[in-house]
């Protein structure tokens, strides 16, 4: 059962929390990994905590991937964790949503309460706190029937209120103008 996390590896994405909960998680569970696909300058500290946690088992570095290869990673993942300090937007959770995967998106990323939906496209969490997002994490792991609804849930609220379309129609209407 894949998880994955695709972005930059930086300080500010503070991506250490994701490992924090991969430890957590593998002391409940051997069946699952965390694809991290991304590189930056913390990627060396990611992988020595991998190390010296012995979560190699559970924690796939993928470096830096083209857009290209993407939908492959995210056609396998059960579940997106978007983990950041601070992001203005975060287009990747759009990309993940769209591919059809429950997310689990941090409260510090301003996509996430336009985007997700709690409980029906995935969760706005805290990922300090951890157990929680470990509990969020083992819940969709463990109901596959609910985490397919809810991805099938996020790709058809992206398809239908964050389209093209439906965003021209929305810059239109601010400005007084009959998107019709």
């Amino acid at each position: 059962k894949h998880l994955t996390y695709i972005g930059y590896l930086s300080e500010r994405k503070k991506v250490i929390q994701l490992l924090k909960v991969v430890k957590l998680l593998s002391q409940k569970r051997n069946d699952f990994v965390l694809d991290l696909v991304g590189d930056g300058e913390t990627l060396e500290d990611l992988k020595k905590y991998v190390a010296d946690e012995k979560l190699e088992n559970f924690v796939v570095f993928h470096g830096f991937l083209q857009k290209a290869e993407l939908p492959a990673i995210l056609a396998q993942s059960k579940c997106f964790l978007f983990q950041t300090g601070f992001d203005i937007w975060g287009l990747v959770l759009n990309e993940a949503m769209a591919s059809g995967v429950v997310c689990l998106a941090s409260k510090n990323a301003g996509a996430a309460f336009d985007l997700v939906v709690e409980g029906v496209t995935g969760y706005v969490v805290d990922f300090d706190n951890t157990a929680d997002v470990v509990e969020k994490t083992n819940m969709i792991l463990n109901d596959e029937v609910k985490a397919f609804n809810m991805g099938k849930a996020a790709h058809l609220f992206i398809k239908e209120k964050v389209s093209i379309k439906s965003s021209a129609d929305g810059f239109m209407a601010a400005l007084g103008i009959d998107p019709q």
